[in-house]
């Protein structure tokens, strides 16, 4: 990283917006990156943001996004954005509202079909009460799990 005109190791933790660093074949970037200039081979690997886990080579100007590996080459980028400001953060968190959308979604149909099976059992139930007789008695049994069917 490009501190006080001196390039130093610093942890990826003290990265903040418009440091220059460097990332060469192996590294990962800490932060989401614009690349200044790299070599011709420069290729990272963001499947984690993109689900795409083939290597693309970059130009200057293309865009490395925070957790990219770079499998190739070297290049020399700005720190555009870190944290909960990165493009990763922000699909994580459309993810999360997603999610919770559709939990609550399954919440309601859920509690939708639980009312549906109880106002068929109060059907059941009347239609069981209505007009006892020793045949229907019989039939409530067998319909509600009672005694077994015997001829």
């Amino acid at each position: 990283m490009l501190r006080d005109a001196e390039w130093t190791d610093l942890d990826a933790s003290a990265v903040v917006p418009a440091d220059v660093l460097k990332l060469r074949e192996g590294d990962v970037a800490p932060a989401d990156l614009r690349v200044l200039d790299c070599s011709d081979d420069f290729a990272v690997d963001s499947g984690l943001l993109t689900g795409d886990y083939a290597p693309a080579r970059l130009a200057a100007r293309d865009f490395v996004a925070l957790s990219a590996r770079c499998t190739a080459g070297e290049a020399t980028l700005v720190v555009v954005a870190i944290g909960d400001h990165t493009e990763l953060a922000r699909r994580m968190c459309v993810l999360f509202v997603l999610f919770r959308t559709v939990s609550q979604a399954r919440t309601h149909v859920a509690a939708q079909a639980s009312q549906l099976v109880l106002e068929i059992m109060q059907i059941k139930q009347t239609l069981l009460n209505r007009g006892r007789s020793p045949r229907k008695e019989r039939a409530k049994k067998l319909l509600c799990g009672g005694e077994r069917f015997h001829e």
